[in-house]
């Protein structure tokens, strides 16, 4: 398994609550004891790692809480194997296995006999999954330096807040590392969620006569499969235009054919008749066979037969249960909703652009979800050549799988991508918190103390925004619930001890 390099390692004045010892769990209740901890942080693909212990001093007995947040969701490691060793300068130290002490709380302990920089190494398994995720911690010689190695890391912010690891878990929580992005144009516009034309089947009347519904309930919205009765045709009341009589003309008008063109063979065989003759016998028995065969499909108990053309949704029912209708009058449209257009329109100034199209974002209005049209498997069809004075705009259309539910007639808002001429800095969109016309991103300096940090941005896709100003490559910040963190500071003063508080 590949080693990840340490993300931070970083120190705060913290609140830990402890039954006896760091082994023994956290105490939700307690009266706090402010304590200097020592806190590091460390990654791999799929887990976080937050470490909480006294200072590591050599010949003493050191206990350690380990706290593992999944990565793909940000939730607790719950019931994981978990198993440590601690190496300095290639020598083994200690071994330990971990006990779950709360969700996602792992307790360690060891007794390291050397002193210096020092490696510890956790291997986690969990289900068919396993990680290991290294962190870089010091060995130190005696409690002055454990202390002078706490107080030199200890991370520094008048603007910080604290926020635990028990009220991240509790949250839609996450945090994303700043990185550099390719950084193109962007438009920025509105489009419609339209049906692409083969998606809507329009389902006409075979036949004159009454209808009626073959579905109890069938309404605007209702679900039909493919192949599905939803309608018959009584033709019986109508004289010029009776199904059952025209059904049984055309079948005995199948079987009459059906004879003289097995006759004709027999004849042809012993050169009684031409080839020309039986060519028009097998004309004749072919002709008839397919109205009889037409008709067969779709005609059951004296009564034509409507079926759905294909899987989908009733968005059109023009006629009523016990309606008179006309052969080839509209009875039904079946809409497949799993494929949608998105028809956007844009100012003719961005028509150089759209030959560079790479890629676009969208935002429902109803939820304010942002996805890539890359996700959804969508891609550009076209856009428009010419304007007028009457229809200024561009039109721009993309066609994507509608996994997302959304509906047709609805708008979204588009954030189009065009070209890409250099790498930018950028953080989740979500990550950004407005304040009286100012932008933040709230910088984690542990996993459970961060600093709001005043920023500045530019272009913005929707999913990611360009940060100029304000924060380095490589730091994370709070990106889902950046808001409850801005909340939670607004909400209370800052303790000064607050780096670990589970309070």
């Amino acid at each position: 398994m590949k080693y990840f390099k340490l993300a931070a390692m970083t120190v705060a004045m913290c609140v830990v609550s402890c039954k006896g010892t760091a082994t023994g769990g956290h105490d939700h209740d307690h009266e706090h004891e402010h304590e200097e901890k020592l806190q590091v942080s460390a990654y791999s693909d799929r887990l976080e790692l937050y470490l909480v212990s006294d200072g590591i001093i050599a010949g003493e007995t050191v206990g350690m809480l380990a706290h593992l947040t999944s990565l793909e969701d940000f939730k607790p490691l719950v019931d994981a194997q978990v198993s440590a060793r601690l190496v300095c300068n290639g020598s083994l130290q200690g071994e330990s296995v971990a006990e779950m002490v709360e969700d996602g709380i792992y307790s360690l302990e060891f007794k390291p006999e050397k002193t210096g920089d020092a490696v510890l190494e956790l291997t986690v398994k969990c289900g068919n999954q396993s990680d290991e995720v290294t962190a870089q911690v010091r060995i130190c010689a005696d409690d002055e330096e454990a202390d002078e190695e706490i107080e030199a890391s200890e991370p520094h912010s008048s603007n910080g807040v604290a926020f635990p690891k028990e009220k991240s878990w509790m949250i839609d929580f996450s945090t994303a590392e700043c990185t550099r992005i390719p950084v193109g144009s962007v438009i920025r516009t509105m489009a419609q969620v339209i049906l692409p034309s083969e998606s809507e089947y329009g389902i006409a009347a075979g036949a004159s006569g009454m209808v009626s519904y073959a579905i109890r309930d069938l309404v605007v919205g209702s679900q039909v499969r493919k192949g599905q009765v939803l309608f018959t045709i009584d033709g019986g009341g109508v004289a010029g235009d009776n199904l059952a009589v025209r059904f049984a003309d055309a079948e005995s008008q199948y079987r009459l054919t059906k004879a003289e063109y097995e006759r004709a063979e027999e004849m042809a065989q012993s050169n009684v008749i031409s080839a020309s003759q039986l060519q028009q016998a097998r004309s004749d028995y072919e002709r008839a066979k397919a109205v009889y065969e037409s008709l067969s499909r779709n005609y059951s108990n004296g009564k034509h037969v409507v079926k759905a053309p294909q899987d989908g949704y009733i968005d059109e029912l023009p006629v009523a249960n016990g309606q008179y209708v006309e052969a080839g009058q509209q009875l039904a449209c079946v809409s497949d909703l799993r494929e949608v257009h998105l028809k956007a329109e844009v100012q003719s100034r961005y028509y150089s652009l759209l030959g560079n199209v790479n890629g676009a974002n969208l935002r429902r209005m109803d939820t304010d979800q942002v996805y890539s049209l890359e996700s959804l498997g969508g891609h550009l069809v076209s856009f428009g050549r010419v304007v007028s004075q009457e229809s200024p705009l561009v039109p721009v259309t993309f066609c994507m799988e509608n996994s997302v539910g959304l509906v047709p007639g609805s708008f979204v808002e588009m954030f189009i991508k065009a070209g890409a001429d250099h790498t930018s800095l950028a953080v989740p969109s979500e990550a950004i918190v407005e304040e009286m016309g100012e932008c933040f991103v709230f910088v984690q300096l542990t996993p459970e103390f961060f600093e709001k940090r005043l920023v500045r941005t530019g272009k913005t896709d929707g999913l990611y925004t360009e940060i100029l100003q304000g924060v380095a490559e490589g730091e994370r910040v709070v990106a889902k619930g950046a808001v409850m963190v801005k909340l939670s500071q607004a909400s209370g003063a800052l303790d000064p001890h607050a780096g670990h508080n589970h309070g």
